[in-house]
């Protein structure tokens, strides 16, 4: 029973992924339209290119920081590591409240620690507008 509910959960987050990517593509589809002759006047060809290469440029962070997570996901899943952490919360404190917070902010501490370096890139490295 236990692999059962493990193998749903693993498949409702894969196809959740891949449901992201594909309407992430889609979305993508959209920047070949050339500008149509009334936004012209507004907003130039130039600008406009500027604007397709830095959403390309986050498209790809956004791509690789997907998969990357998709990946730890599942082999947390699969290693059990959130039963590690609820067992170190457990031998900390008796306090359910206090056992949930501990939990989470593991959780969240090592999901931001994560994310540092793709906040870095996208911060330091995307198309600059000068």
């Amino acid at each position: 029973m236990a692999n059962t509910i493990y193998w749903i959960i693993v498949s409702i987050i894969i196809i959740g992924f891949l449901l992201d990517q594909g309407l992430s593509y889609l979305s993508d589809k959209g920047w070949n339209i050339p500008i149509p002759e009334f936004i012209k006047s507004i907003y130039s060809e130039e600008k406009y290119k500027e604007a397709k290469e830095y959403h390309q440029e986050s498209d790809r962070l956004s791509l690789i920081k997907s998969i990357l997570s998709l990946i730890i996901l599942l082999v947390v899943l699969t290693f059990g590591v959130f039963g590690i952490i609820d067992d170190w919360a457990r031998t900390i404190s008796d306090n359910g409240i206090l056992q949930m917070l501990i939990f989470f902010g593991v959780i969240f501490f090592f999901s931001d620690l994560a994310s540092i370096p793709f906040q870095w890139y996208a911060t330091f490295t995307t198309v600059s507008y000068t």
